[in-house]
């Protein structure tokens, strides 16, 4: 494979009420196993979601998984609060289906 890279930009519309996005330079042979960043801006407020990405290259095709290594699904109808460090105290209420990816 060539040594050069590739800059990408991702998005994860409407999760959350929110579109996300994510910019990244992708190598040939990247680690195979890193983190990235999806931000979110509600007018001055930064959140940032991160996800797993796992590559790998076979007959010198780069195959590259998003992945979120851990969600949870709120099937109570009651309001769920969390603490994400980052964030603070953050209150979401899910509707039936919804469920939080973390």
């Amino acid at each position: 494979m060539h040594d050069f890279t590739f800059g990408f930009g991702f998005q994860l519309k409407n999760y959350m009420e929110r579109n996300w996005a994510c910019k990244e330079e992708v190598r040939p042979m990247p680690s195979e196993l890193a983190v990235w960043s999806f931000i979110s801006y509600d007018g001055t407020a930064k959140a940032a979601l991160d996800l797993g990405v796992f590559s790998v290259v076979k007959d010198e095709t780069l195959h590259m998984t998003v992945y979120c290594p851990f969600w949870m699904i709120n099937n109570t109808g009651h309001l769920l609060t969390y603490k994400v460090r980052s964030l603070g105290s953050l209150k979401i209420l899910f509707s039936y289906l919804s469920s939080l990816l973390f």
